[in-house]
């Protein structure tokens, strides 16, 4: 399945019912709420780690929904959470952008780290999530 396919049907996932319409190509309006979408295919090494940054789109949106190679290993987080991670001083800041926070998800363990010392947040409840 192509990257785009699997970004549909995640999106009917989550919707609740509510029309989905496309707002350019990582964006999408769910009712009153933006959604703002990342896909990753390529775990790191450990085959269970998801690598995602966190920039400016993430934090213009209401949610950020990150897609982990299938259309079943997913998770919705509210744009605070985001928030708190790109403010967090202990964020893993990226070398060439500066204005770009990394982060990753285990979906085995459904940690999300993303700063210094292993800092990182409980995943689960936002994993399979939807807007309802």
């Amino acid at each position: 399945m192509m990257s785009h396919e699997i970004k549909q049907r995640v999106i009917q996932k989550i919707s609740a019912g509510k029309a989905a319409i496309a707002i350019g190509s990582s964006k999408w309006r769910l009712g009153e709420e933006i959604v703002h979408v990342r896909y990753c295919s390529n775990p790191k090494s450990d085959g269970n780690s998801y690598p995602f940054n966190i920039n400016c789109n993430t934090l213009s949106a209401d949610f950020e929904l990150w897609i982990c190679n299938d259309d079943t290993h997913y998770y919705l987080f509210p744009t605070s959470i985001m928030r708190h991670i790109y403010d967090d001083p202990a964020a893993y800041v990226d070398k060439a952008h500066p204005d770009i926070r990394i982060a990753e998800v285990n979906v085995k363990s459904h940690r999300l780290l993303f700063g210094r010392d292993a800092k990182h947040l409980d995943a689960s409840r936002y994993f399979g999530a939807n807007l309802s």
